[in-house]
């Protein structure tokens, strides 16, 4: 194996060649371990010839599971010669794979700095308050009525509480950003603009309107303005909360029966939610324990797609960076600011995760990646640009999820005190 590397600033760029003998080796033992499960007339089970079974095999497949043989080892062997020890996995640039030909591959990986941890066992900890089972069940069963409500055609004049259907256009500095051609605007929505809640009381089905934005506190620049033309009325019915309606739509006895299901479902996942909690916090105070000079190349790599989501959002609700002109909180500097800060936190957090491993023994094999890779994108094919990418990602949160169950179980916990539950 030749390997090529270049180093800077804390980035290892490799360029890994493995020889052709070994490459070729690579396929004959696939072939050989695929021959054993085809069956070819005229032949016993693996006892065709090897051109026979080349010729009724599939090329993509065993180049694929001799990529899966020798990448490891090569990055492996790459990792051991110059005792890099890189922050999460390497990053696959490129490769090259043919038969009877060398195998070389490029990967960049970030280098892991040094960290040093301050004490990350026996850290006490309480368990968060959990909220009043009973009083919680109420609550979601009001929320499950609720969300059973009909909407029913209603004649005359818009109403507070109603909800419009509208085809709407919002215009921004004499440009359209966006059009609902058949919006429902619930007027007794406390987060809808001020503008259309109030500005649509009175309207009738057939009437056209344009209402100026109502500006947030934060917002500066142009003012947009809402185009509605009124298609529906609907009036909003609820259904009863009768030991009727819980037989029919939850197969209960009575309302008693629903809210012990409820509380008893609250109980458990408030236990769930809690330990979980708890976890996220030992991670927390982990990491501001330790100590670690963060690479700007990581930091600056994740801000980057945290902004591109940001942007992203803006724009499918029709706005753009430079309408967000706001000062303070809400402006694009501290935006920016944020996610960067946010983005530098994270990397730390997942150096110390790392370290903590590596130090208790901590380990995420392959076999463990790849099945959970399955689970969650079964239909990813092995060759998929984005596979790398996502087995970082997947191997990462493994590490994390690992290294908080240790952090928990070492743990000083305080009990939960619930005297509602008393």
């Amino acid at each position: 194996m030749v390997v090529d590397i270049f180093r800077d600033k804390g980035v290892a760029s490799c360029t890994v060649t493995l020889e052709a003998e070994r490459v070729q080796k690579a396929f004959e033992e696939a072939y050989n371990e695929a021959a054993q499960n085809l069956k070819v007339p005229g032949f016993r089970r693996g006892k065709a010839p090897i051109s026979v079974v080349r010729s009724r095999l599939d090329r993509k497949s065993i180049r694929n599971q001799v990529l899966e043989r020798l990448m490891p080892e090569a990055v492996k062997e790459c990792l051991e010669r110059y005792d890099l020890k890189p922050m999460g996995r390497p990053s696959l640039e490129n490769y090259s794979l043919e038969e009877g030909s060398e195998f070389v591959l490029q990967l960049s990986l970030v280098e892991r700095p040094e960290v040093k941890l301050g004490d990350y066992k026996g850290l006490e900890v309480s368990l968060p308050e959990a909220p009043d089972p009973k009083q919680k069940a109420r609550d979601m069963l009001e929320e499950l009525r609720k969300a059973q409500v009909r909407l029913l055609p209603e004649e005359g004049e818009v109403e507070e509480g109603e909800v419009v259907e509208v085809h709407l256009e919002y215009w921004l500095d004499g440009s359209l950003r966006m059009v609902r051609e058949k919006a429902h605007l619930d007027l007794g929505e406390p987060g809808l603009n001020k503008a259309l809640r109030e500005g649509l009381i009175g309207a009738k089905v057939g009437d056209e309107r344009e209402l100026d934005e109502e500006p947030g506190e934060e917002k500066a620049g142009p003012v947009g303005r809402y185009k509605i033309k009124v298609k529906a009325v609907l009036r909003k019915e609820v259904p009863e909360l009768t030991a009727e309606w819980v037989k029919a739509r939850y197969g209960k006895e009575s309302i008693e029966a629903l809210l012990q299901e409820i509380e008893e479902e609250v109980a458990s996942r408030s236990r769930q939610e809690a330990h979980e909690e708890i976890k996220e916090r030992l991670l927390r105070d982990a990491s501001n324990r330790a100590e670690a000079e963060v690479p700007a190349y990581s930091t600056i790599r994740l801000a980057s797609s945290r902004l591109a989501t940001f942007v992203e959002e803006l724009r499918e609700r029709g706005f753009s960076l430079d309408e967000k002109g706001a000062k303070g909180p809400a402006s694009v500097e501290q935006v920016f600011s944020d996610i960067l800060e946010k983005s530098r936190e994270a990397i730390k957090d997942r150096l110390v995760v790392y370290e903590i491993a590596q130090r208790e023994g901590i380990e995420v094999t392959e076999e463990e990646v790849h099945q959970k890779l399955h689970q969650l994108r079964p239909e990813m094919a092995e060759d998929d640009p984005d596979r790398d990418a996502l087995m970082g990602r997947v191997e990462s949160d493994m590490f994390r999820g690992k290294v908080a169950d240790f952090l928990y179980a070492n743990a000083v916990v305080k009990p939960l005190e619930n005297p509602a539950s008393e």
